[in-house]
């Protein structure tokens, strides 16, 4: 077994799928040997993912060529077990662990880049150290059985992809680490499935693909596509800006030019029905003048959306809105007033 080590700053999946695209382009291999490694790093993964085509987990194995399986008859994801010699790999673990740690145990390092070329100067040691068992060093054994036995990398490396399940919002759009991603209207409190890589979002219903949208980081955004939008934008059944203006009015004229503002601020109105509807619910829990005086703070303070807006009446900011009367309107001017001129 050729040998590679490198340190990590910690075991997130991020800089673990890393290291495993340097291994695959090092010993050019798409995926037998280094996806039996892959499954040894993972472990078995939990019985509700070995069926889950949407899982991270599949994704990757659906990757792996040959997998399920292989020729040394090893258990497969089925059984619940891995598809390599698991006892040979954590034997190789503790050489490499042992060769290059009695080597550097004295040693003090400074950075990580400093620390990462010492142990690959050990492993490089390792490597080209002749075995008595065999008589060939590892680096002779990977370049006359292994790399042979080594199949082409793919034209396109691996994609990583989370998956997240969403139900279409009124304004036909899915929330996606903190982004609005459209869908066609029609799917409107529809089931969806969105698949995320840090690149693209792309979501399907019922198996089909449905939208693709570039990935944004922008938080509290909206990404849409024309095609998505009805030529009436009836994007949410019974609901339109009038009748959401209807139901702020029930509120108070505070919550008519919020809900107003809220609306003028999208491309499209009911782009802002998501906010609209929040705010209207938040009189279950508060009541109706509570949320029109945190309505009226954020109209003066510009704090107009639904989180503002929660977060005025959680910590009590509404109540110094609550007393406040109308402004007097201006003087009445009438012929059968006298003035104060008719005193002097």
């Amino acid at each position: 077994m050729h040998f590679d080590a490198e340190v990590l700053l910690d075991r997130n999946e991020t800089l673990w799928r890393r290291q495993l695209r340097v291994l695959a382009l090092a010993f050019g291999d798409k995926g037998d040997h280094l996806g039996r490694e892959l499954v040894a790093a993972l472990g078995t993964p939990p019985a509700r993912q070995q069926t889950d085509k949407s899982s991270r987990f599949q994704g990757i194995l659906g990757f792996v060529k040959g997998w399920p399986g292989n020729a040394e008859g090893g258990r497969n994801l089925a059984d619940g077990g891995v598809t390599f010699a698991k006892a040979k790999a954590e034997v190789a673990v503790q050489i490499v662990q042992r060769f290059v740690l009695a080597r550097l145990r004295n040693r003090r390092f400074f950075s990580l880049a400093q620390l990462n070329s010492a142990i690959r100067d050990c492993v490089t040691a390792i490597n080209a150290k002749v075995m008595r068992r065999v008589g060939k060093s590892r680096n002779e054994l990977l370049e006359t059985i292994d790399r042979p036995a080594l199949t082409a990398l793919p034209t396109t490396p691996y994609s990583y992809a989370e998956w997240k399940r969403a139900r279409v919002a009124p304004d036909y759009h899915i929330e996606v680490a903190d982004h609005y991603y459209s869908v066609p209207s029609k799917l409107i409190r529809e089931m969806v499935e969105a698949r995320i890589t840090s690149a693209t979002v792309e979501i399907f219903h019922n198996g089909q693909r449905i939208a693709s949208h570039a990935f944004s980081a922008d938080r509290n955004r909206h990404t849409t596509i024309t095609e998505h939008m009805p030529s009436a934008h009836r994007r949410y059944a019974e609901w339109t800006p009038a009748k959401m203006m209807s139901e702020a009015a029930k509120i108070g004229p505070a919550a008519i030019v919020l809900v107003e503002a809220i609306m003028k601020a999208k491309p499209h109105p009911e782009q802002g029905f998501r906010s609209c509807l929040g705010i209207i619910s938040l009189v279950r829990t508060y009541g109706s003048e509570r949320v029109e005086a945190a309505s009226r703070r954020g109209n003066d303070i510009g704090a107009t959306t639904y989180g503002s807006i929660k977060s005025i009446l959680q910590n009590g900011l509404d109540k110094a809105y609550a007393d406040q009367k109308a402004p007097d309107g201006p003087p009445i001017r009438h012929a059968n007033i006298r003035g104060r001129g008719y005193y002097h």
